[in-house]
């Protein structure tokens, strides 16, 4: 009986190894030749497989004799597009592909489309450093990380401080987000070295406070303040060289980062120049009862902000509720910008709009 049981044990294992085997020599995603991208998943005992990505609607792939579900897209634009797989009713990232989107739920897969004409191409040129750091945040009560990109310059010039960015993801998104997904280290590199951009450290922290995200959630958005004021922007002015006044300073975020960005760039105008919005806004009630006071003087708050940006795309879920911010603006006779461009609530955006603005900070 026991030389049984070991026999089905054995043969069980060497089952779950040929298995194993047959998975790990899939290849997914493949980019072929002709712009197609081809997905495959192995997955010989599910009855349904359906692709999720930025490309396509959601829809079912085809089932092939040994075991391998594949679909194929063809993109009209190259860049990075996020995608999963649903198996039997259970969405997962794909299991045969490193490059995942960061983020507190769902890590989703990512595609690479690239040409050397893109701002986040990896280039043959000087390379920044993204640093992992931590802190103790007193605001949050516990240890607390964040990325800081410094330039390709920084270990060579000791004497020399840096202007900063800070960058806030959005919801459910991490501090590597727009470092892993977003490519702003790279973004930043092509600019330097275009001479679009100056040297200039970028911080990445994590947004989440622990409140509600809701639009309007104004203790969501003093208690980012106080986090980033009390505990960040002190950890990062003692870490690194940073020039620590208003001019040198820009914050920016996307979704929910966006409205943590313009409440903190209208409440502490003495930190910040330089204020921007990734498909995101404030509701005009908002701004009427916490910043009215501001906005009643628009000489002087167009004298303040060297840049005040706003940008999204058409088909974001957010484009009307932008254009009643824009609508309150233009009522008060403020100086600001607004980019709109086509496309959705994504990171295909957030890198554009990053590369715009980068390029505008600090001149």
């Amino acid at each position: 009986m026991r030389k049984a049981l070991t026999v089905i044990l054995l043969l069980f294992a060497c089952a779950l190894a040929a298995s194993a085997q047959q998975a790990a020599q899939v290849t997914s995603p493949e980019v072929l030749s002709n712009g197609d991208i081809v997905f495959r998943i192995y997955a010989p005992d599910a009855h349904s497989v359906r692709l999720n990505c930025q490309l396509a609607p959601e829809f079912e792939m085809t089932r092939l004799p040994d075991g391998v579900w594949t679909a194929t897209l063809h993109p009209d634009i190259p860049d990075i597009y996020q995608y999963v797989f649903t198996v039997d009713g259970v969405t997962i990232s794909d299991p045969a592909n490193k490059l995942l989107l960061p983020n507190e739920r769902l890590k989703a897969s990512l595609v690479e489309m690239v040409n050397d004409e893109m701002l986040f191409t990896i280039r043959d040129i000087p390379h920044g450093q993204v640093r992992y750091c931590t802190y103790y945040s007193s605001v949050m009560g516990e240890w607390r990380t964040l990325c800081v990109y410094v330039p390709a310059e920084y270990e060579s010039r000791p004497r020399k401080k840096y202007p900063v960015f800070y960058m806030i993801h959005g919801a459910t998104d991490t501090e590597e987000t727009f470092y892993k997904g977003g490519r702003i280290n790279f973004i930043t590199d092509n600019l330097i070295q275009e001479g679009k951009a100056v040297p200039m450290l970028i911080v990445l922290p994590y947004g989440n406070t622990g409140l509600p995200t809701d639009r309007g959630r104004t203790d969501m958005q003093q208690r980012f303040v106080r986090e980033l004021t009390e505990c960040i922007m002190p950890y990062v002015e003692k870490t690194f060289r940073t020039i620590n006044d208003r001019k040198h300073r820009a914050i920016a975020g996307f979704s929910r980062g966006g409205m943590q960005a313009l409440y903190t760039g209208l409440s502490r105008s003495d930190l910040f120049s330089y204020v921007c919005a990734y498909a995101s806004s404030l509701a005009p009630e908002q701004l009427e009862s916490e910043f009215g006071d501001k906005f009643a003087d628009a000489r002087r708050f167009n004298d303040t902000y060297d840049l005040f940006w706003m940008g999204i795309g058409s088909a974001d879920g957010g484009y009307s509720r932008m254009l009643d911010m824009e609508k309150y603006l233009d009522g008060k006779g403020i100086r600001y910008e607004a980019f709109h461009t086509d496309g959705g609530h994504n990171m295909v955006n957030g890198r554009k709009f990053m590369g715009m603005t980068i390029a505008r900070f600090f001149k």
